[in-house]
């Protein structure tokens, strides 16, 4: 059996999910909540810190005269994100061939309890998950990737310098940086699908305009995948966050220590 992953969120959004209504938000989104969402509030989501505006300073576009700009960041622009929580080898007791018992940490019931969701999809079936998603994906003709979201400490000048230069210089793969997340978010274990869906720009001059607009932030987009309900149950995130779970083939039981 595979690792299986978990999406949080309320009832009636992860009874679509698990239908293939599967939802991804801008990238933009979670960089703009500021303080709003401390789950989810991250300014550096998929990006790099560029730590000054030197760095865009000759390719910035559409600015108004004398404007700076602030927190400047690499990052792929038109990313679309769906996020799960990715459970590894410390959080699965494997107990024969046909069963595994999930645990959290307590730093991943902290983590996931911040989301104030009501409900916890689990996919015990990753690998099938993903054939699904990137089935989907090639079917729209949408660039797609699902991986583990890797954690930097963007606090450290060594480690940020070192993704900047890697970034800029071609030795970091450019579909690589939606994955990069400040290392504070590691207990969340993020799983991520990134897929870009092309924006159209009437006027490519104001193309750094059109991105700092709210309505730009705020876009969803919806990936339509084969169902999930063969390879997934919702559970009250009470119940996963204060029990542990034995999935076997036959089904799912909670169980102590």
């Amino acid at each position: 059996m595979t690792l299986p992953l978990i999406r949080i969120d309320d009832e009636q959004w992860l009874n679509e999910y698990r239908k293939g209504k599967v939802f991804l938000r801008s990238q933009l989104y979670y960089q703009s909540l500021d303080s709003r969402d401390s789950a989810r509030s991250d300014m550096f989501d998929g990006a790099i810190p560029a730590m000054t505006s030197k760095y865009f300073d000759s390719i910035s576009k559409g600015l108004p005269a004398g404007a700076e700009i602030d927190k400047s960041r690499i990052m792929n622009l038109n990313v679309f994100i769906s996020c799960l929580f990715a459970f590894n080898d410390a959080n699965v007791f494997r107990v024969n061939e046909d069963a595994i018992k999930l645990s959290l940490s307590e730093e991943n019931k902290v983590a996931l309890r911040e989301f104030k969701k009501d409900s916890a999809l689990v996919i015990f079936d990753r690998d099938e998950f993903e054939r699904r998603i990137y089935a989907s994906a090639r079917e729209n003709q949408t660039p797609c990737i699902a991986q583990n979201v890797e954690y930097c400490d963007f606090s450290d000048q060594e480690t940020s310098t070192k993704l900047i230069l890697e970034s800029i210089g071609g030795m970091r793969p450019a579909y690589k940086i939606p994955f990069t997340k400040d290392s504070q978010y590691a207990p969340q274990q993020e799983y991520r699908i990134c897929c870009e869906f092309k924006r159209s720009i009437a006027d490519p001059a104001q193309q750094d305009m059109f991105y700092l607009n709210n309505a730009v932030k705020d876009e969803y987009r919806f990936l339509d995948s084969a169902s999930m309900e063969d390879i997934s149950f919702i559970l009250p995130i009470d119940s996963v966050l204060n029990h542990n779970i034995l999935i076997t083939r036959t089904g799912v039981e909670f169980v102590a220590d």
